[in-house]
């Protein structure tokens, strides 16, 4: 398990502590917490690091790879990946359904917690899927009621 402690260790490598929590806008003591473990940054404070390091955030708290931003296949510049006001919207029939299947079974496998994330994200990135799962659900409200008939008041 990779230890957040260790991965900032490893960003600020040569850079006195002093100096990063000046680069990150953080007091010195923040970043000694930092690393012995006591505290992790919050979201802001890992946004700054992701931008201002060009560090992948889930490689920062996850160990997951790529470590740099610029090895994500992505359209954006690195500092847009955290500043964007709302998600690329993709149609449903343009995504290569069954990797993305096979990859989510595979990440909410490894980690459950994906899964609450992916509930709120995915219906924002794919506006079909989101009707698709209101329809479903009205579908089964619709069939777990009991039928209205003369005699029921």
């Amino acid at each position: 398990m990779v230890e957040v402690k260790n991965t900032l260790k490893q960003i600020r490598g040569r850079i006195s502590q002093k100096m990063f929590a000046e680069k990150l806008g953080v007091h010195v003591n923040t970043i000694q917490r930092w690393e012995a473990g006591v505290t992790v940054p919050d979201a802001n404070d890992l946004i700054r690091i992701a931008n201002e390091f060009a560090i992948n955030p889930a490689w920062i708290l996850l160990g997951i790879e790529p470590k740099y931003l610029k090895d994500i296949e992505a359209t954006q510049r690195p500092g847009e990946l955290f500043e964007r006001p709302s998600h690329p919207v993709v149609r449903l029939e343009d995504a290569p359904v069954e990797r993305i299947k096979m990859w989510l079974d595979e990440l909410i496998a490894e980690n459950p917690a994906y899964r609450g994330w992916l509930d709120i994200e995915f219906p924002k990135r794919f506006p079909e899927y989101r009707e698709w799962t209101e329809k479903k659900r009205q579908a089964q409200l619709l069939e777990n009621s009991e039928p209205l008939t003369e005699n029921s008041a």
